[in-house]
């Protein structure tokens, strides 16, 4: 998943022609993901405060959403490379507040989890836009004998999301994932309150439409 969400990225930047308002688009998607994430904090804020144990787990489960896993392939399927160019720059804005806000929740707990700011900076996220940014920016054509393979590569991103997640599921055991509550409370928040708050937020001041506000929602 390094290399094969590294690729969609990096594709959707090179094959994405540059404009003013692209630009502008890629700077309020970042903002759409600074408010989700803030947004996310807040609600959570007076939930799970009794220390009971897995309770910071929830609570960061609420928060983070898996953007490279499942935002970026339903992004590709629903929206195209538009869509997965927007999402991108979500999971930019995830690494930064998962490696500080979600490393300070982390260290609640009994092991201390370490800041890494190399953690930040070497992910598949950033590195697939620091790759495919100089494309989109200078309106350079990527060789067709690079973009082919880097294309082939990203097209497993949707089909390896959900081997992944059937094995995730597989490794917890449907039992326990359907009678935990915690699990229901959790995706509500996550899955739909957030959602529908930055739905009404961004209807209502106009502040994104379109392809811009769908890929927000995802």
């Amino acid at each position: 998943f390094y290399v094969i969400t590294t690729a969609v990225i990096v594709k959707s930047f090179a094959t994405t022609p540059f404009t003013p308002e692209t630009a502008k688009q890629l700077l309020l998607a970042s903002l759409c993901a600074v408010g989700t994430h803030v947004l996310g904090i807040l609600l959570t804020l007076p939930l799970y405060r009794k220390g009971r144990p897995h309770d910071v787990i929830y609570k960061y489960a609420c928060i983070y959403g898996n953007f490279g896993y499942m935002a970026l392939p339903l992004a590709q399927a629903l929206l195209g490379d538009e869509g997965v160019l927007y999402c991108s720059m979500g999971v930019l804005v995830f690494q930064v507040f998962c490696f500080t806000h979600g490393i300070h929740l982390m260290d609640k707990k009994e092991e201390k989890t370490k800041f890494s700011i190399k953690k930040i900076l070497l992910n598949p996220g950033v590195i697939g836009i620091l790759l495919g940014l100089p494309f989109f920016v200078t309106g350079l054509k990527m060789p067709e004998f690079l973009l082919e393979p880097v294309s082939g590569i990203a097209s497993m991103n949707t089909p390896l999301a959900m081997i992944l997640l059937g094995t995730y599921m597989s490794n917890c055991g449907m039992k326990g994932l359907l009678s935990d509550k915690n699990n229901y409370f959790v995706t509500l928040i996550k899955n739909i309150v957030v959602p529908l708050i930055m739905l009404v937020i961004l209807k209502t001041t106009g502040i994104v439409t379109g392809t811009l506000l769908v890929s927000t929602l995802i």
